[in-house]
């Protein structure tokens, strides 16, 4: 217990607003249409990960509805505006 009586140990706000000032967000389009959302944060000292992805299947989905659901996940995530999206040439 915190010596002011909460139950957190540790002020959330803080550690919250210092991973999100280090925190790297953007959109990687891979050969077959497929958009990845990553997510890096330095202070971590680890590598950046795939948060979420967004498939691109004929007959299904378009390539413009793909891009526009990873800018929005992105943004979500704290992405600054315009985000930043790059083509990966391998899968």
């Amino acid at each position: 217990m915190h010596r002011d009586g909460s139950a957190n140990a540790v002020d959330t706000s803080v550690v919250s607003a210092a991973q999100g000032a280090a925190l790297q967000v953007w959109v990687e389009n891979t050969p077959y249409g497929d958009a990845e959302v990553m997510v890096f944060n330095p202070l971590l000292g680890e590598r950046p990960f795939c948060y979420c992805s967004f498939h691109y299947r004929a007959g299904y989905t378009d390539a413009d509805s793909v891009h526009r659901a990873a800018e929005r996940a992105a943004v979500e995530l704290g992405a600054e505006v315009p985000v930043r999206f790059v083509a990966r040439f391998e899968c």
